[in-house]
């Protein structure tokens, strides 16, 4: 049996996420996309490349010699993320040089807006501590970077 899973997982699939649950009209939730890390069936998910581009993750297998097997089913235009990266994704990297990262921060606005909302749920908003180091409430902390504290920020002021 195994306790960890390490994924590999980066930037361009979470701000490919944000962009397909946004398309499905997808609400917080949806739109907080990966989380970098969850418990499911007693096994612990880690995406540690969630807020690395692809060049830094194809880098680091490369410099240790871990070799990159490609899945031919993301070829396969039947799927919408395939569709989606393959079709729009360089239209829109033309426009918008900046998309990846600009719509992988907003999938880190959404999912500390959805653990507050979440935190909010169970413990309401009295039992809350907002603070630099993120979203605090019943011993477990929601992680934030400084520029998520502005919407944490404004979350609060929502609650009130």
């Amino acid at each position: 049996s195994i306790d960890l899973l390490l994924l590999a997982q980066h930037q361009r699939d979470q701000a490919e996420t944000f962009l397909l649950q946004a398309l499905r009209g997808g609400g917080p939730a949806g739109l907080a996309s990966m989380p970098k890390h969850g418990l499911r069936n007693g096994v612990l998910w880690c995406r540690p490349w969630l807020e690395h581009s692809w060049d830094a993750v194809e880098h680091y297998a490369r410099s240790h010699h871990i070799a990159h097997i490609q899945d031919p089913s993301n070829e396969d235009i039947r799927w919408a993320r395939n569709r989606l990266r393959l079709r729009v994704w360089p239209a829109l990297l033309d426009s918008f040089p900046e998309a990846e990262a600009a719509l992988a921060q907003a999938a880190r606005h959404a999912a500390v807006a959805q653990a507050a909302q979440a935190a909010v749920s169970q413990w309401g908003a009295p039992h809350l501590v907002f603070n630099n180091a993120g979203v605090a409430a019943g011993g477990l902390i929601w992680e934030t970077s400084a520029s998520d504290w502005q919407w944490v920020l404004a979350f609060q002021l929502f609650l009130l």
